[in-house]
């Protein structure tokens, strides 16, 4: 959706950004099955219409309207929303990166531990076999 909006911003009089099929396969997948996208765009100035009996959504506004306005701001707070994401994402990442490394850790040292104690009854077996018995 920032892409969306931010093209018109970027290129405010090029019409190719202006109109969105509704059955475009990637609006399909990123705005019209996500909750609320479509209210998102409404509130950003994009308006559904029929187009040569398509469903589309247009942005119709003049780079001086206020409506141009209130898109640089949405698409600059969907900007602020993808970074924030991203960087909860990148930190769950790492925890679990770490969380799994030392769950490695301790697992390899229980291994260890229990090697250990396996050698050291297998060397007390094998001296107490080795000892004279008392008969």
């Amino acid at each position: 959706m920032h892409t969306i909006f931010n093209n018109i911003v970027l290129h405010p009089d090029e019409p190719k950004y202006r109109k969105i099929k509704a059955a475009n396969k990637a609006f399909l997948r990123h705005i019209a099955n996500v909750n609320k996208a479509e209210d998102l765009m409404l509130q950003a100035g994009w308006r559904p219409k029929v187009v040569d009996l398509e469903k589309a959504w247009l942005w119709e506004y003049e780079p001086s309207s206020h409506e141009f306005r209130v898109l640089v701001e949405v698409t600059e707070v969907l900007l602020k929303a993808m970074q924030t994401l991203h960087a909860k994402t990148e930190r769950k990442r790492k925890d679990d990166a770490e969380r799994k490394s030392k769950h490695a850790e301790e697992r390899e040292r229980i291994k260890l531990a229990l090697e250990d104690d396996r050698l050291q009854r297998q060397v007390a077996q094998e001296l107490t076999a080795a000892r004279p018995h008392d008969t």
